[in-house]
């Protein structure tokens, strides 16, 4: 997994997230009680791109896809 391929996956959506490092999950808004952390808190490596953050447990690595 890593970002890129995990944004091509959920592109039609708002956001997409990666998380446990192989894990992408897609999505238009965030669900309550959603909270931003520190960057710290999202150390795991994508599984497919050792060189990008795929969140961790219980944290996603949140991004935004561009408007068609």
């Amino acid at each position: 997994m890593t970002l890129e391929m995990c944004a091509t996956f959920c592109s039609g959506y708002n956001f997409f997230g990666a998380e446990w490092s192989t894990e992408c999950w897609c999505g238009n808004s965030f669900t309550e009680g959603a909270a931003q952390v520190d960057i710290s808190q999202c150390s795991m490596t994508c599984g497919g791109n050792g060189d990008q953050l795929c969140g961790n447990g219980d944290r996603l690595s949140v991004y935004q896809l561009a408007a068609p």
